[in-house]
């Protein structure tokens, strides 16, 4: 008795553990073009008609039928009359199989078209300095030629871009080169330079500025951006009058009069510099290089590798020096 009861133990274990079987005779006679030349016939109520729906020859979609009856072993359609009457067991299969087979269709359309890159998700990460102007502005050409694609836009800083991209939360981003992970891989974009904007009258608008020449007038500084690490590596210390987010917040500031900015030249097409001068820093940490930031080793997407390539035409303007 306690033997018999191991033995149905153990056949209990191995009924919740072990994969169930596939039926072999399912898997090898469903057919998606038997079924659907099946529900065509219900719907048109004449084999003639469903075959130019599909688009074959009356002989083929008859074949089809009969192979589909075949493997059911069910008479399906009444052809006593010259109109293909479905039986009562066909009509019963006609209702369990419509919204399936509808869900089916659906399904394939969506993967097929996001293996195309016609509709799909666009998920990137970009810097917010370049997120509300040159990247929104590809994006809505990109959205244009993609209306079925849903964007998201994650704005992030450089570091906090990096996570972003190796969680998988975006498939890339739009980053600086620096600080990187052995797990991502760089695309180079274009090479960017710091410029120090000022109201148009002020005393270094007629000069080639350094870094140095920031220490004598009061300073806007959009925290956590490049030219802060820049002034660091120069030996600049200043105490800011001023700490901002965004750079459109420092220029309403430098035309107010509260003191001069350091803004990357990739944004400058993207603000309205009108009575300002944009001046050009001398010295090192001047330049960055702005590109693609993604996984090592994973491809991407359709859609990104589309969204990519139209960036190829991004650049900053070119100043005298350059």
């Amino acid at each position: 008795m306690f033997g018999f009861g191991l033995f149905a133990i153990n056949r209990v274990e191995r009924f919740y553990t072990e994969p169930m079987p596939m039926n072999q005779e399912f898997g090898q006679e469903l057919k998606y073009r038997q079924l659907k030349a099946f529900m065509e016939a219900v719907d048109a109520g004449s084999f003639t008609l469903a075959a130019e729906r599909m688009g074959i020859s009356q002989p083929s979609f008859s074949a089809l039928v009969k192979e589909l009856e075949a493997s059911l072993s069910l008479t399906l359609f009444d052809r006593s009359t010259r109109r293909c009457s479905p039986t009562a067991a066909a009509q019963a299969f006609y209702e369990q199989l419509r919204q399936p087979l509808v869900q089916i269709e659906r399904a394939w359309g969506q993967a097929k078209d996001t293996g195309q890159g016609v509709s799909g998700r666009l998920r990137l990460a970009a810097l917010p300095s370049m997120a509300s102007g040159s990247i929104t502005r590809k994006l809505a050409q990109f959205r244009l030629d993609h209306p079925d694609v849903h964007i998201t836009l994650v704005e992030r800083r450089h570091d906090q871009q990096l996570d972003a991209v190796l969680r998988g939360e975006v498939e890339f981003g739009i980053s600086s080169m620096s600080g990187f992970h052995p797990e991502l891989s760089f695309q180079s974009l274009y090479v960017d330079r710091l410029l120090i904007v000022a109201p148009a009258d002020h005393p270094l608008a007629a000069t080639r500025p350094t870094w140095q020449s920031l220490t004598g007038y009061p300073l806007v500084l959009v925290s956590s951006g490049q030219a802060e690490d820049a002034m660091k590596a120069n030996g600049v210390r200043i105490v800011p009058a001023c700490d901002v987010e965004q750079a459109v917040t420092a220029l309403a500031m430098v035309r107010r009069g509260m003191g001069i900015t350091v803004l990357s030249s990739s944004i400058i097409p993207d603000l309205d510099t009108r009575g300002l001068a944009c001046l050009p820093i001398e010295g090192s940490s001047v330049f960055r290089t702005i590109g693609i930031v993604k996984r090592r080793h994973v491809r991407l997407s359709k859609l990104a590798l589309a969204f990519v390539r139209s960036l190829r035409d991004l650049a900053p303007p070119r100043f005298a020096d350059d």
